[in-house]
C-alpha cells in the first residue's frame, strides 16, 4: 500500500511537469504557519483576515480565534497578512474613528502578527491591490528590503501617522530612502 501511494505521487508529479500545472511539490504556492505576538484584543469576537502574494490575488477569510494557523501563499514573494478585529456586530472596532489598526505581517520576513507590523503590510497590500501590474512595480516590489522597512516603522509609537502617499511613490519608483518616512502633519 505505501508503494502504490509513492507511486501516484510520482505520476502526479510527472505528469504536472509535462503538462505544465502545478503540484504541491512543485507548485507556486507554500504553506505559511501564521501565528500572533501578543495577546489579540480582548473587545475583538472575531477576526476579518486579509492577505495576499500578488496583483490581484486578495483573499480572506473570518477567525474567531487568532492563536495560529496555516494559510497559502506564493513562494519567494512579499505576501502581506492583516488582521482587522471585529467586534460583535461583525464591524471592524475602531471604523469609523481609525482608533484600532490592523495586526501585520509581511512573509516571509515575518508571519507574527503584530500591531507594529500592519502599517507595513498595508503598504505592500495597497501596492498589489491598487496598482496596475508592470515588470517595473513587480521588481521594485520583490527587491524593495521589507524587513527593513518593517524594521523602520517600528521605531515610530503610531506608524499610521506615517505620510502614506510619500511611501508608496517612492517605492513603486524603486527610489525609496530612510528620510522617505516622515509624519503626515494633517494626521497629528
Amino acid at each position: 500500500m505505501k508503494h502504490y501511494f509513492l507511486y501516484l505521487f510520482s505520476a502526479a508529479c510527472l505528469c504536472a511537469a509535462l503538462l505544465g500545472c502545478s503540484s504541491p511539490v512543485m507548485g507556486d504556492e507554500e504553506s505559511v504557519f501564521v501565528s500572533v505576538a501578543e495577546p489579540a484584543l480582548p473587545l475583538a469576537s472575531a477576526w476579518h483576515i486579509v492577505y495576499g502574494s500578488d496583483f490581484g490575488t486578495q483573499q480572506d477569510f473570518i477567525a474567531t480565534d487568532l492563536k495560529a494557523g496555516f494559510i497559502e501563499l506564493k513562494k519567494n514573494a512579499p505576501s502581506y497578512i492583516l488582521a482587522y478585529p471585529l467586534a460583535e456586530n461583525g464591524q471592524v472596532l475602531g471604523y469609523p474613528h481609525d482608533t484600532v489598526h490592523p495586526y501585520g505581517a509581511i512573509s516571509p520576513y515575518s508571519t507574527i502578527l503584530c500591531p507594529q507590523d500592519g502599517f507595513a503590510a498595508s503598504i505592500l497590500q495597497e501596492l498589489y491591490c491598487t496598482c496596475e501590474k508592470t515588470d517595473v512595480l513587480t521588481y521594485n516590489i520583490q527587491h524593495f528590503n521589507w524587513q527593513k522597512f518593517m524594521e523602520l516603522c517600528r521605531d515610530y509609537e503610531t506608524p499610521w501617522l506615517i505620510n502614506r502617499n510619500k511611501v508608496l511613490v517612492a517605492i513603486k519608483k524603486g527610489k525609496f530612502k530612510k528620510t522617505d518616512i516622515k509624519i503626515d502633519v494633517k494626521k497629528k
